[in-house]
């Protein structure tokens, strides 16, 4: 991607390149360009660092660089955006950490990083964005602890993409206070302990939490699902492929009608299934293989016709 001339389009304010195959290094001098707003560049060919020099633009909101073969770290200098919005910056090869600066950004409210090689923790200053609505962190080596406030500091919280990283530790309590939480993936990681309830909130609608080590292989596991009456516009539950022991609870038949799909396989559920499961009217795909349940399969049948 040639450089933009000095002289020319010092009134640019929006730049949407997207979709291209546009190659070369992002250019270092669209940073003179001071009025710039909007930068769209993702699904090019562009490689190379991204240059710190775009953390000058003091007025740009939105910056998509994503699915590209950018690589290096995230420019420290992106704390200076202060007016920055949304940042997208999946698919790429960006490596290192994650800049203590960018979690200073009062007006950030989607971040997407994931599909890259970001390393290290997610510091405690993530409580600093309380206007974050999206945060995407997957498919990275991150690690460590889940920040335990941030079910609390992060009330505009909608969307929580974790999956694929090394990530210890359990599900903070916190989680319940994130009353506008619709969607947490936190898939192959390292999570342990005990699921918190879900109760306060009313607008999840996308839980997974495949493959980890949560649960004990005890009767208690399987507690939090008494939330799930609460939680009326459910329609993914994912908890395949951990630890958890316990029995299904009556109350499934009290789940949200609107749950499509229920993975609960390779983990150590026992008893019968819940005559109320057939209340599940929208249920499109019941996985529970690999489990310890018991009863007869004709009853487990007439429930389902």
């Amino acid at each position: 991607m040639k450089s933009l001339r000095k002289s020319a389009l010092r009134r640019l304010q929006m730049l949407y390149l997207s979709n291209n195959s546009l190659t070369g290094d992002t250019p270092t001098n669209i940073s003179r360009y001071s009025n710039l707003m909007y930068i769209y560049l993702s699904g090019n060919r562009l490689v190379g660092k991204i240059p710190a020099e775009l953390g000058s633009l003091s007025k740009l909101q939105y910056l998509f660089i994503s699915a590209n073969s950018l690589s290096g770290g995230i420019p420290q200098s992106f704390g200076n955006l202060s007016s920055l919005e949304r940042l997208s910056a999946t698919q790429n090869n960006i490596v290192g950490i994650i800049p203590d600066s960018l979690f200073g950004l009062k007006t950030l409210t989607h971040m997407a990083l994931a599909l890259n090689g970001l390393s290290g923790t997610i510091p405690l200053s993530l409580s600093n964005l309380s206007s974050l609505v999206a945060l995407d962190l997957a498919y990275n080596h991150l690690q460590g602890n889940l920040p335990s406030n941030f079910g609390i500091t992060l009330p505009n919280l909608q969307d929580l993409g974790l999956s694929s990283n090394r990530f210890t530790g359990s599900i903070p309590v916190s989680l319940s206070n994130a009353s506008n939480l619709e969607y947490f993936s936190s898939n192959f990681n390292n999570l342990t302990g005990k699921v918190p309830s879900l109760e306060k909130l009313p607008r999840l609608q996308f839980l997974s939490v495949t493959s980890n080590n949560l649960g004990y292989g005890e009767l208690e596991d399987l507690g939090f699902m008494s939330s799930f009456t609460n939680v009326s516009n459910l329609e993914v539950l994912t908890l395949k492929d951990n630890n958890f022991g316990g029995m299904l609870p009556e109350s499934i038949g009290n789940w949200s009608t609107k749950l499509a799909l229920l993975f609960l396989d390779g983990n150590k559920i026992g008893g019968i299934i819940p005559a109320g499961i057939v209340n599940l009217v929208s249920l499109e795909r019941l996985v529970m293989w690999e489990n310890q349940l018991s009863g007869r399969l004709v009853t487990v049948c007439c429930f389902l016709s």
